[in-house]
């Protein structure tokens, strides 16, 4: 199953709340494990974004981390197919929930044998800002509607004691929402760095240099896997 969407919509916030879900069933759970490993690269804060720090961003290092959760043979030892036959050996004895975050950060098929081999009882949940194709069953997350983003924008601000947001009229907080793309990671994003000091109409405007950097952090490795006329298109 992979949750597919724009940078930021929410794609890994919703599988932790499953995930969450699953383990507070306890007994009744579908699964013996829940192996998580992410591949995320970034992250954005109200100064923008910021790399982290020893990120994993190759299949042999998520393989690698599997590996390592499970006790399998790592791949530096007896190469990566080896290691992905012992994973698949391990969910296939075992119900295992295997979940790869930001997996659009890996853009070969290397993870292909283990995701047209999975054993019954056993299920691998991708979040990715790009889909796989034939292999997944996609679940596609949209931007939040209108009304929910202003919520959204009240309620943070309010949180974070940002009065000149969370007491403004719901036609200026409409406006501030849709030039957030009602992206829920960007209207955090702004209501932070209003708190900061950043003047909230300046902060949106075409050309402010944050602005377009927290931009490319949702949509630059989208727009990067277009081709020539789709990007003329777009």
């Amino acid at each position: 199953i992979t949750i597919v969407g724009e940078g930021g919509v929410g794609k890994s916030a919703l599988a932790v709340h499953c995930l969450y879900d699953l383990l507070n069933l306890g007994e009744n759970s579908p699964f013996d494990a829940i192996i998580w490993t992410s591949l995320k690269t970034k992250t954005l804060t109200a100064a923008g974004a910021s790399d982290i720090k020893d990120a994993v961003t190759t299949t042999l290092g998520m393989i690698e981390n599997v590996a390592r959760e499970l006790g399998a043979s790592p791949p530096d030892e007896v190469g990566i197919e080896s290691t992905i036959g012992e994973i698949l050996e391990y969910m296939g004895m075992f119900r295992i929930l295997l979940v790869v975050d930001n997996y659009e950060t890996v853009r070969d098929n290397s993870l292909r044998p283990l995701l047209t081999a999975i054993p019954s009882g056993s299920k691998v949940l991708l979040t990715s800002r790009v889909g796989l194709g034939e292999l997944e069953i996609r679940y596609k997350l949209d931007p939040l509607d209108l009304k929910t983003s202003v919520s959204l924008l009240r309620r943070f601000s309010k949180a974070i004691n940002v009065e000149m947001l969370f007491s403004a009229s719901d036609k200026k907080l409409e406006r501030y929402c849709q030039h957030l793309y009602f992206n829920p990671l960007l209207i955090k994003w702004y209501a932070q760095s209003v708190s900061l000091g950043s003047d909230p109409e300046k902060l949106i405007a075409k050309g402010n240099v944050a602005f377009d950097d927290v931009l490319k952090y949702c949509f630059e490795n989208l727009f990067s896997r277009l081709g020539e006329d789709e990007r003329r298109v777009l």
